[in-house]
This record gives C-alpha cells, structure tokens and sequence, in this order.
C-alpha cells in the first residue's frame, strides 16, 4: 500500500469495522459479518451481538452487504438474495412487496459503494470526497431498512445526503480566495488582516485574558486591551468580532447612565467555549445572508485547515438545517448560478440540477405505502452524482486535447500545400494571399484552442485543491505543444508576407 492511501486507509476504515470490538468485517467468517441495528445506526459484527435492543433477534438481521462491497470483490460475493438471506429469518417472513422494496434499496447502496470503492483506494482520486461526504455516505450505508421505520430513514438520509453533494460542488468549483473575501465580506469584515485565523484567534484569547481579570467594563476598554496585546490598530474589526459575539448572548449588559457596560458569560471564560459560539454565529450570519458552504470550506476558513475541524462545524451546519425548509432549494440556485457563470468550465455541470431537483422533492411519506417505486428515482439520482463530477473534467481534458490534435494535423496539411513558395521563385499574389489567410485563421483557431486550456487549467487546479490527484504535466505538456505550434504557425505566416511583399514589388517594377 502507498503511503498516500495509508494516510487515508485509518479514516474511512472506520466505517468497516465492528462498533464495538473494532474488528475489520469479514465474508468468509459469518462471525463477523456486519450487522446493522435497527435503532442505533451502528453495524456490529455478529460475534458482538446476541439481542438487539428493541427485542429483534440480530441473527434474524440481515447482514449489510453493501458494506461488505467496498471490502470484497462483488464478484465473490452472493448475488441471489435467497442465497444471501435464505438463512435469515425476518428477511424470509417478509411479504414479497417488502422484499422487492428492501431489494431495491440495497441494490441502490450497493451500486454507490461499487462506485466509491475505486476513489477511496486510488491515489489519483485521494481525498475527491470530503470526510464530511464520507461520513453521510457511510451513514447511508450504515441504515438497517429491514422495517419500514428504516426505510423512512433511509429517503431522508438520501435527501439530505443531495443537498450535501450539491453545496459540496457549489464550493470546490469556485476560486478558494474569492470564495473566502465574499464569505468575509458578508459576516461584515473590511479588513483582510482579519480574513486570516490566527487573527482572529488572538483577539478571542484575549477577550478571554481580559474577563480572567476585569469584571464588568466598556467595550472601549476591552479593544484598546486586545489592540495593544496583539499589536493591531484596527478597532473596528475587533468591535464588529464582540458584536458578533454579542449576537450569541456571550456577553452580560449592564445599561448605565450614559454607556454600557459588558462583562464576560462565566461559561464563555472558557476559550474554547467561546470559540464555538464565535463559530456558530459566524455561520449562521453567513447562513441567513444565503451564504451555504461546506463543512471543510469552514474548517478552512475559520481555522486553515480543511480537516481538522470539520466535523465540528458539519454539526453546526446540520443544527441549522434543521430549522430551514429551503435549504435544498437555495443550494440549487447557488449551484446553478455558478455553472451559468459567463466563464465556468462547469457548464456540463447542469446536467446533475435535475437529480438535486428530483432529490428535493423527497417528502414526508409517512403516510404513504412504501413500495419500491419510491426508493428507484432517488437512489438512481443519488447513484449519477457520486459519479459525476471526475468525469466531467476527463471529458473537458480530452477535448482539448483533440482540438491540439486537429490543429496540428491542419498546419502540417496547410504547410506541405504551401511549400512551393519559397524566396527564389515567384508565384501569383492570390495564391499566396490565399494562403496566408489560411495561417491567420488558424492562429485565430489557435487562441480558440489557448483559451479552452485556460479554462480547462482552471478547472485542474479546482479539482486538485478538492482532492484529485491528476498529473499537471500532461497539462504543461500541452501548453507547451500548442506554444511550439504558435511559433510555427507565425514563421509561416512571416514566411507568406515576406512572400507577398516580394510578388507585390516585383509587380511594381514590372509596370
């Protein structure tokens, strides 16, 4: 194994082993084959269980196949579902309509973790998926559907795992640095020192500092402190961060004659206390004013790193969520305003709006039959956009490359054709301007070509910083091919005009 992927193996490796006793999942030893529970969304191996806890026998469970997928080879595992589950008694006591019903949402888990399995252990897909996507993947894979409360679970959890994949692209196809000033500039900060984190943290310690030995005092008093500590003389950014911290109630006022006084929540003396509600408020201004980004974005925004403190703020995002019907929709038009964007190389992008559309109209069947005609479009959507987006830009990168290709085929055709004219023959002016309109309209086609590189450049590096790993050489490779043919095609076109100014006095003299 590379190094790369052992870097990688010990996080989404969790989600492979049992629960309780940690032990990886196993096919051939039925001990430990993995067993999702009904109530817990936990999967434990069969050798840690003997009796669920809403009174279901776990050897009457069926074992979670499409977890064993991302472990095995599908090719050596059963396909035949009475081959399966022959030996699992609450799967054969099922009606047929129920069986076709949990058939079909395994197979729809299964198709996405036949997927998945090649990026997690590529290193030219490394880290494509964020850990936070991984995590909703794994709690898709992680759901016992065998009852109808499951699969309820189940459309929700398919839902909200949309609604994650289409922030997740809104963010990773935007430019980092402009996407982090607008973020900035909507929580209300103008200046840029405080767009970094370590700025930030210094002011919240020394808020901090200050409370451990000052009771009740003015906001004034408690700048001009954090100004002078952290040697920065813009007191107007450290305001707008207490009025933020304000907005969290992390602060007691006390309304005296003619000021106010502040005076530091006793919890909120703790830094890391006060640090989450900084957080918290920080997202949610942004939230509110339409801002949706991803778990990592804000990992890396508030702190610099896109890892370390994800999880953290998925649970603030997901706190937020909770309270907001339009989510989905909003995260669509975000999507599609920027792959309409008049120079986004996301265009074919759009083609996944409708899947996030059908997504969000998943509702409340609780009072539905479930049947497995609900659970079909859904999962197949789900299924396009997990695949989706690597494929765009191979498709964009083979283009491109096609279009150097058919460039170089025409110069050398156009080349060979006008190899006649040369310095010491004389040959009609129409030919010759003929064919220097030739040259001039492919270096025109040249720019055209230039151009798709650009974008197609912009798109790599878009697609790295999320996580692929793709060769940038094959990119310089190109850039340098289509310079060399941009040199090529100007000696010829030198080489006409030098032509056609020859003929020209040659025509004068003649006269």
């Amino acid at each position: 194994m590379s190094a790369s992927n052992q870097t990688i193996e010990p996080y989404y490796m969790q989600f492979l082993r049992c629960a309780k006793c940690s032990r990886g999942f196993e096919y051939e030893n039925q001990s430990y084959h993995p067993i999702t529970l009904p109530t817990h969304d936990a999967t434990i191996c069969k050798q840690c269980i003997s009796v669920g806890t809403d009174h279901t026998s776990i050897d009457q469970l069926p074992t979670n196949y499409p977890l064993l997928i991302i472990l095995y080879d599908p090719s050596k595992l059963p396909k035949d579902h009475e081959e399966r589950y022959g030996q699992c008694p609450f799967y054969m006591k099922l009606d047929d309509e129920t069986k076709t019903c949990f058939n079909t949402v395994e197979k729809g888990l299964s198709d996405i973790a036949i997927i998945i399995k090649p990026i997690l252990k590529s290193e030219d897909y490394e880290n494509v998926y964020s850990r936070s996507l991984l995590r909703k993947i794994f709690g898709l894979f992680n759901s016992q559907y065998i009852n109808r409360e499951g699969r309820l679970k189940i459309l929700k959890t398919i839902r909200s795992l949309g609604e994650h994949i289409c922030i997740d692209l809104y963010v990773s196809n935007q430019i980092p640095q402009q996407l982090k000033n607008k973020a900035w500039s909507i929580v209300g900060f103008t200046s840029r020192k405080f767009y970094e984190p370590a700025m930030q943290e210094k002011v919240l310690q020394n808020i901090v500092v200050f409370f451990q030995s000052h009771e009740a005092s003015r906001t004034a008093h408690v700048i001009e402190f954090v100004k002078k500590n952290i040697q920065e003389n813009d007191g107007a950014a450290i305001a707008h961060m207490i009025d933020i911290l304000s907005g969290k109630s992390c602060f007691i006022k006390t309304r005296m004659k003619n000021y106010s006084l502040i005076e530091l929540q006793q919890q909120y003396k703790i830094k890391e206390h006060l640090r989450d509600a900084y957080d918290e408020k920080i997202i949610q201004i942004a939230f509110n004013e339409g801002m949706l980004l991803s778990a990592g974005f804000w990992s890396l925004l508030l702190y610099g790193n896109d890892t370390q403190y994800e999880l953290q703020m998925e649970k603030i995002i997901d706190k937020l969520s909770i309270s907001t019907t339009d989510l989905f929709d909003r995260s669509i038009k975000q999507f599609r305003d920027v792959a309409l964007g008049s120079t986004s190389p996301f265009k074919p992008l759009l083609k996944f709006e409708k899947y996030f559309i059908q997504l969000a109209q998943i509702g409340d069947y609780k009072q539905e039959h479930l049947n497995a005609s609900i659970f079909v479009p859904p999962l197949e959507a789900l299924t396009e956009l997990v695949d989706g987006e690597r494929d765009e830009f191979d498709k964009q990168n083979e283009y491109v490359q096609n279009l150097y290709q058919q460039l170089q085929n025409d110069f050398t055709k156009l080349k060979q054709q006008s190899s006649f004219i040369d310095d010491n023959r004389h040959y009609d002016l129409l030919s010759i301007e003929k064919h220097l309109e030739q040259f001039k309209q492919l270096l025109k086609r040249l720019d055209e070509t230039n151009n798709n590189l650009k974008e197609l450049t912009r798109l790599q590096r878009l697609l790295t910083s999320k996580g692929h790993r793709i060769d940038f050489r094959t990119g310089g490779e190109l850039n340098a091919n289509l310079k060399n043919l941009e040199g090529q095609i100007y000696n010829e076109i030198e080489r006409m005009e030098r032509a056609l100014q020859r003929e020209t006095d040659f025509y004068h003299l003649e006269k």
